[in-house]
């Protein structure tokens, strides 16, 4: 039963979900990681839930804005209505969006993502990091997600009919849409 165990697709460990490190880039076939990363994209928007990527910002083929980065980290809310032309292959990730109004085209290799999670639930499906193509090889521990970014975020105080909220519109199509940086 012991080796049965070790082959188990996703194990369950408290709000996350942790990607297997057996099933790593240097097994043949192709890669399962971006196979994961949508199937649980399409369930969390199929929920109606807002997805995040946690993203490792530190490759120089990592397209995100700089000035967001913290801690060699960055999490992006890609719901449908926050990006325009999302596209997730075995590769990368990549989508439009705006950043304080100004139009950006983000670029994720699949590797730089660490997590994908609902903010509403923080079930976070988890990756090992994974160095770049050339890059040396640094501590797993160094590069480790930061799981302080993967807590939901705190429910906001009922508004009364009327009021202004700079969140996006619940109802898809509906409202502005928007990036927000999730912060401890």
């Amino acid at each position: 039963m012991g080796a049965e165990r070790d082959l188990i697709p996703a194990l369950y460990q408290g709000a996350s979900i942790r990607y297997p490190v057996r099933m790593d880039a240097n097994q043949p076939g192709i890669p399962i990681k971006p196979y994961f990363l949508r199937a649980y994209y399409d369930w969390i928007v199929d929920n109606g839930w807002t997805p995040f990527l946690l993203v490792d910002a530190t490759g120089d083929d990592v397209a995100v804005p700089r000035e967001h980065v913290r801690n060699g980290q960055i999490v992006l809310n890609v719901t449908p209505r926050a990006v325009r032309n999302l596209e997730m292959d075995n590769e990368a990730v990549t989508f439009s969006t705006r950043f304080g109004g100004v139009a950006q085209k983000v670029y994720l290799p699949v590797r730089s993502i660490l997590a994908i999670y609902p903010e509403e639930s923080g079930q976070a499906l988890s990756f090992p990091p994974e160095p770049a193509p050339g890059a040396t090889d640094k501590s797993s521990e160094e590069k480790r997600p930061d799981e302080s970014l993967l807590r939901p975020a705190p429910a906001a105080a009922p508004k009364a009919d009327g009021d202004d909220d700079d969140r996006p519109s619940p109802v898809p199509g509906k409202g502005r849409p928007a990036l927000r940086i999730v912060k401890d």
